[in-house]
């Protein structure tokens, strides 16, 4: 096999390359029997810098390649993956994306690439991918940062007009979903849109968390040969035919980015990525008060709902949604914390329900029940008769009411003075008197809202039988 410096001008010429299965395999045998790399890192460096005009090389740690099989350059920006280069080394087939082909030059025996004249925008994370003939999969990450250099230094104005990006680049995912949710303890397939797979020879899954790129599965597919990574051995089913991935039972830090990649015979890279999100499943919901118990218009009410999980809070007050005016009663950001200020017997009428939610799932918390004390107020005295005058040696019934939660306790009081042990609802007065004529009040007071409330006075009017037969 040819070995040396890959231009961008032989590149082209590696396009036209063409492995039948027979050749790949023994490819594969003659590989295998050379012996294996040593694990280690790939690269000679973690972080590199480069400028804007100049070129950089990607130097790498090996000097041995006994049984590679797949090579594969990409770039790493955000959340995109893009190929920049794919060499299956049995054939001597190399495939290097068009936005690179006049910018890069491969070294074959060591596989480091040099990529050049550096634009700004090639500042990023660039990864090196060996696959030996068993399955397994090398890795290695260098980041790029692209400085400008310190050149004519003027001040400039922005133009009064630009057109740019007018065209719209299309890319095709090998993936159904760029996105999905599951819950802890679940399990989840990543779907994929393929049907057919002609000329496909090796399938990689990759989770990709922060800036860790760890191989889950990597599939040579003439071979049928597949290497599973021992973390994942007991955790995922592959689909041979569709190449769909499933995981499970998840655990939080699972939740990350997935990559799956496919190469065909011919060295081209298809590539699509799915974010997994993993939620907790939603139980212990409840709803707890700063206060046992609250007193109207004296009191501010904070109601806490609280659950195990990541989702967002609803309020109930028996069947009806909770509204909020954002001055007396108002909700947190989060949406689990309810305050009512100066609370109103008629605010949390209850039950108050919380349901806490998230993606995938939902629960809702136990009744809670407030009370809320009250009163006294419209207290007021009814008698037993409507006659201006009472006759003397009859009786007199008074009653006291309020309106009080809990009930309300009085003491009456004649002509401003409390009467003893006249502590109850009703008080009458038998053999009524001249004497017992004058102003009758009842003053209502409420244990709880420590208030006291004085009834409108009731004048009472005893006469001799005489003047009130008169009358």
């Amino acid at each position: 096999m040819t070995r040396g410096i890959l231009t961008s001008k032989n590149s082209a010429q590696g396009l036209t390359l063409h492995m039948d299965f027979y050749n790949f395999m023994l490819h594969l045998l003659i590989f295998a029997s050379l012996g294996c790399y040593s694990e280690g890192s790939l690269l000679l460096n973690n972080k590199i810098n480069g400028v804007i005009g100049k070129y950089v090389t990607f130097k790498t740690t090996i000097t041995l390649t006994p049984n590679f099989v797949i090579v594969t350059w990409n770039f790493n920006k955000g959340s995109e993956i893009a190929p920049i280069l794919t060499s299956i080394v049995p054939s001597n087939t190399d495939n290097v994306d068009e936005k690179y082909a006049s910018r890069i030059s491969y070294n074959k025996t060591t596989f480091e690439l040099q990529l050049g004249p550096l634009v700004k925008e090639d500042g990023g994370e660039y990864t090196l991918t060996i696959v030996t003939d068993k399955g397994q999969q090398l890795t290695g990450q260098v980041d790029l940062e692209v400085l400008e250099p310190v050149t004519d230094i003027m001040i400039s104005s922005n133009l009064p007009e630009a057109v740019e990006f007018n065209n719209t680049v299309h890319l095709t995912s090998p993936l159904l979903n760029n996105k999905i949710n599951s819950v802890i303890g679940k399990y989840v397939t990543f779907k994929t849109t393929i049907t057919l797979t002609p000329n496909f020879v090796i399938v990689t899954w990759n989770f990709n968390k922060g800036s860790e790129i760890a191989p889950i599965l990597t599939s040579i597919v003439p071979s049928n040969t597949d290497n599973v990574d021992e973390k994942y051995a007991s955790r995922i089913s592959y689909n041979k035919t569709t190449f769909e991935l499933q995981l499970g039972p998840l655990v939080k830090e699972d939740g990350g980015e997935y990559t799956l990649t496919i190469v065909t015979d011919k060295g081209q890279q298809l590539t699509g990525q799915v974010d997994l999100e993993v939620l907790e499943p939603v139980t212990d919901i409840m709803i707890s008060s700063n206060l046992p118990e609250a007193v109207e218009f004296n009191s501010t009410v904070v109601l806490t709902c609280s659950a195990k999980g990541s989702f967002t809070y609803k309020w109930k007050s028996g069947s009806v949604p909770l509204v909020v005016d954002g001055t007396r009663m108002k909700l947190n950001q989060v949406g689990n914390v309810l305050t009512v200020a100066e609370v109103r017997r008629t605010d949390l009428q209850g039950p108050i329900y919380c349901t806490a939610e998230n993606a995938l799932k939902s629960g809702r918390s136990a009744a809670f029940n407030l009370t809320v004390s009250y009163g006294p107020k419209k207290v007021s005295i009814t008698q037993n008769t409507t006659d201006s005058f009472i006759k003397k040696g009859s009786y007199l019934t008074l009653a006291c009411s309020a309106q009080s939660d809990p009930p309300a306790q009085f003491q009456w009081m004649f002509n401003g003075q409390e009467m003893p042990q006249k502590t109850t609802v009703n008080i009458t007065l038998t053999n009524v008197q001249e004497i017992n004529s004058g102003n009758y009040s009842c003053v209502a007071y409420n244990a709880k809202t420590k208030r006291y409330v004085t009834s409108p006075v009731a004048v009472v009017s005893v006469l001799d039988n005489q003047y009130a037969n008169d009358e």
